[in-house]
């Protein structure tokens, strides 16, 4: 379920706000409102990057602050 979710992420590439601030906003928002649930597996950084056309390095910071911000667990390597 988690692709088809984050499929639907919208990313203004023309506002102010950064690709990795709109990203990480919209990823918080999906927690929120029950839509990624806990222990749910996050695609990793090359398949959202390359699904939603960002830099994997704009979807590392992204999850990195969310790790930060106590929102995300990291596993790595976990599959």
């Amino acid at each position: 379920m988690p692709r088809k979710t984050l499929a639907s992420l919208a990313l203004d590439r023309e506002a102010r706000t950064p690709l990795q601030t709109q990203l990480t906003r919209g990823l918080e928002r999906l927690i929120q409102a029950g839509s990624l649930e806990a222990g749910e597996a996050l695609p990793s950084s090359r398949e959202l990057a390359r699904d939603l056309r960002l830099s994997r390095n704009t979807v590392i910071a992204a999850y990195d602050q969310l790790v930060g911000e106590g929102w995300l667990e990291a596993r790595p390597r976990s599959g």
